[in-house]
């Protein structure tokens, strides 16, 4: 009853924060739109240049917007009364001079007549003015990417598209790394991709790269954002509505592997309604081969296992999103958005080791195979839906109320059997087992968010919003054992388990957006987190019942020295959430060597960050950014081994905690007009203090991460690209990844007006992909590697008709988690829980 009424007081006090009345202040601020089109064609031009001058004082700092394809342009913060210049400008063409150009109070928006520029001979003297929006623009909270006309940019899809953004690493798997961690979040106009990492990657490969306007990265992210997002956000903005009626793209793509994508897409854009609809699919085979060394110091009989395996696997995914935005005035929007994905896969894997004992004799071998147990494979799925409505009370003044749903599951039936020999030869039934793993999972979540802007002056700008997250997970595993006198599969009770968790966290955010002066600005915010976390069998036995209250503050200081240079400071506190599967006690055996159990009292990792971000930009597509950086977390979530009786169990653990300096550097050089140079990088030192357990090491590393392009027009609409991209994580404990090295080529033609694209591509052409973990203590030692097929040619090809509407942002995000069970890897997958202090 007291935990009842804990609740109800607390969404109470949301509830009467919402009802406050707004800070109210007159309106100072208005937009001007309008379109520009070529006065010999009548076309839409884009790019052109609009700048708003102040017509009473000539030294103070123009405003302006260039256009999109359709030639419209919106410049916002324009002061009301204030009497303005208004001047177009195209290469080629008569500039264009309106004056005034006066807001009122009773009509802060001011639509202009369709401005007609006409096209002049240019003269040997005249000189020429190129109209470009700049390649990248660093804000106080954000760094922007422009990708749209930016020569820089030759991908095909969107995954390949984040691959050649500063900072950004992509994998040959499509997994996406922010300053060499995988611990981020992706959104798509503001709304988080919440599907299962695996499946956003494979959706983001099947997106034409045509459809995306800018990237934006945000480091450090405010206020507004779940304190959770601790490695970054990157978020892909698309391009905004044109004049077409109804537009659309078809794509498609093979490789020499096997692989197969294809997808297609129809919009369709009105005055009062937008929409989008794309679906798509890929199926990929893929082969691999592995090793295993472990070395038992502590075992004279069995020192020592050596041997390897392959395997063989399939999958298929499949992919479908739409939405649709209808204004129902032109203040009030209502936007409905589904996303809903599926996939498959069957597999075999087979292995054989030898056991040694201290002398190096041969005491036993062993040999494995697993494979899907069912006809069906395993499969899973993820679906989402979102409705918001959204309420402009002036430009830029906008109440939003979002409510939507994500889904997930997953159905698997595997068999393990293993068989081990003595050097006799004789098979030892006791060391041999079979058994069968049904896993039967889903996870359901809930979100309602308010978000509430206020431009309350030309210097100041309110926002806040209030988050609910109600998330319940049913995961229910059977496991079977061979009984060796019957014959028959018996259900093992220690492994079998019915796991129901729930959670719910509760947010609350508020951030100020100060304008200084014309060089400095500042925003500072706060979020408040209660986290309510329970966990029990089906059986009833409680595991888990805990909640907590955190503040996470944040804040940044811009510095526009001028044109070319800027100094930006920012701080933020975060956390990193415990993956619902490293809290389930229940032992889990992988296979007769290894064996996974959560840790219930496992606890959240915070961590407070510090960044100094400098940028400078000269000549045409030269830049260079330089960002070093200071975090330090405390309760540090790792993954935790220790030898029991012959099996290597793992689990998580909060570590003492860490602290890491590094520094991120990018840079960006054109020599000739054909041809552009980039590299960025990223280096670090990760201090880890280390746990209560033996193995879990004191250590202190150095990482480091680092892309490099090399992008040249050999002609017109022919782009020849070479990327290389390299990770070498930090040691953290006992435990040690392996150094990735990835490098592909393409080639690219732009045909029809960069409507149709055909791209070939050549994958890690020496074969160099592979994966290696080592983990070393004072008692045992283990070294384990992957290596696949990574070397492939590939085509693919996609053509864009009109246009790809721009489309509300659902504000919608779901908790990430950290910590998967299995024992490997830091990245969530299962649904949160929640946060401690």
């Amino acid at each position: 009853m007291h935990a009842f009424l804990s609740h109800v007081r607390f969404r109470c006090s949301f509830l009467a924060l919402l009802l406050l009345p707004a800070v109210a202040a007159a309106q100072t601020t208005g937009t001007v739109t309008g379109i520009v089109t070529d006065g010999a064609t009548g076309k839409p031009l884009k790019a052109a240049t609009i700048l708003l001058r102040d017509a009473s004082d000539t030294t103070a700092k123009p405003i302006g917007d260039l256009t999109d394809g359709d030639g419209t342009f919106t410049i916002q913060q324009v002061a009301i009364g204030k009497p303005y210049t208004l001047e177009a400008r195209y290469t080629g063409y008569a500039p264009y001079v309106l004056s005034p150009v006066t807001l009122t109070v009773e009509k802060p928006l001011l639509e202009l007549a369709t401005i007609t520029l006409q096209p002049r001979t240019l003269q040997q003297d005249e000189v020429k003015v190129t109209a470009e929006r700049p390649q990248v623009i660093v804000m106080a909270d954000k760094t922007v990417h422009t990708v749209e006309n930016n020569p820089n940019f030759t991908a095909t899809n969107v995954s390949e598209l984040l691959g050649q953004v500063p900072s950004i690493q992509v994998d040959q798997d499509g997994k996406i790394f922010l300053r060499g961690s995988e611990n981020i979040t992706i959104m798509m106009n503001d709304r988080p991709l919440t599907m299962p990492a695996d499946q956003r990657n494979k959706f983001l490969q099947s997106l034409p790269a045509s459809m995306v306007k800018d990237i934006e990265i945000r480091t450090n992210p405010g206020a507004k954002f779940d304190a959770k997002d601790q490695g970054g956000i990157i978020n892909i903005v698309t391009r905004r509505t044109l004049s077409d009626m109804v537009g659309g793209n078809v794509n498609g793509g093979a490789d020499t592997k096997g692989g197969l994508n294809g997808g297609a897409g129809l919009f369709y854009n009105s005055s009062t309604v937008n929409a989008s609809l794309s679906g798509g699919g890929y199926y990929g085979p893929n082969t691999s081969s592995h090793t295993t060394l472990r070395i038992n110091y502590l075992d004279s009989n069995e020192r020592k296992i050596q041997g390897g395996g392959n395997s063989e696997s399939s999958s298929s995914s499949y992919y479908g999103y739409g939405q649709i935005d209808y204004k129902l005035t032109e203040s009030d929007l209502f936007s409905l958005s589904f996303n809903l994905n599926g996939w498959g896969s069957e597999y075999t894997s087979n292995g054989a080791n030898t056991y040694f004992n201290a002398s190096d004799a041969v005491v036993g071998r062993f040999f494995d195979t697993s494979f899907a147990n069912s006809d069906d494979g395993n499969s899973g799925g993820y679906n989402s839906g979102s409705l918001l409505y959204k309420h402009t009370l002036a430009p830029d003044h906008t109440l939003e109320l979002n409510v939507g749903y994500d889904g997930n599951g997953y159905k698997g039936n595997n068999r393990y059997v293993s068989r081990f020999f003595r050097t006799n030869g004789l098979l030892d039934s006791l060391r041999s087992t079979a058994r069968n793993n049904e896993s039967d999972r889903s996870n359901s979540t809930i979100i309602s968010n308010i978000d509430y802007e206020n431009p309350i002056s030309e210097s100041f700008k309110l926002t806040a919003g209030v988050k609910n997250e109600l998330n319940f997970l049913d995961n229910n595993t059977v496991v079977e054992t061979l009984n060796h006198t019957t014959g028959e599969f018996t259900r093992d009770t220690a492994q079998t388990n019915h796991y129901l968790p729930r959670n719910s966290i509760y947010a609350l955010y508020g951030n100020g957006a100060v304008v200084l002066s014309e060089k400095f600005t500042m925003q500072a915010g706060f979020r408040v987190e209660h986290a309510i976390v329970s966990a029990k069998y089906e059986s009833g036995e409680e595991l888990i019942s805990r909640s907590y209250t955190n503040l996470f503050p944040s804040g940044s200081l811009a510095w526009n020295m001028d044109q070319q240079n800027s100094l930006t400071f920012s701080y933020r506190r975060s956390v990193a959430l415990p993956d619902i599967d490293a809290l389930n006690p229940t032992k889990f055996r992988w296979n007769d060597l290894s064996e996974f159990s959560g840790n219930p009292d496992l606890q959240p990792e915070f961590s407070n960050n510090l960044e100094l971000s400098y940028s400078t930009f000269w000549g045409m597509g030269n830049m260079v950014t330089f960002a070093p950086y200071y975090s330090t977390t405390s309760g540090t979530i790792e993954s935790s081994q220790q030898l029991i009786n012959g099996v290597n169990s793992s689990s998580y653990a909060n570590f003492n905690g860490s602290y890491s300096v590094g520094a991120d550097a990018s840079v960006s050089v054109r020599p000739w007009e054909w041809l552009n140079v980039r590299a960025s990088g990223n280096i670090y030192q990760q201090v880890n203090r280390g746990s209560a357990i033996p193995g879990d090491l004191y250590s202190s590393a150095i990482g480091n991460s680092g892309n490099l392009w090399l992008t040249a027009t050999l002609m017109e609409g022919l782009t020849l690209s070479n990327s290389l991209y390299f990770r070498n994580p930090a040691t953290v404990g006992g435990q040690k990844p392996s150094n990735m090295i990835f490098w592909n080529a393409s080639l690219q033609q732009h045909l029809l007006d960069k409507k149709l694209t055909i791209s070939l591509r050549l994958n890690d052409p020496l074969n160099l992909q592979k994966w290696q973990n080592t983990y070393s203590t004072p008692e045992f030692y283990t070294d384990t590697e992957s290596k696949w097929e990574s070397r492939s040619v590939g085509i693919s090809i996609s053509y864009n008709f009109g246009t790809i509407p721009r489309l509300e942002s659902h504000q919608k995000e779901k908790s990430e988690t950290k910590g998967s069970g299995g024992g490997g890897g830091n990245s969530g997958g299962g649904g949160g829980s929640g946060q401690g202090g």
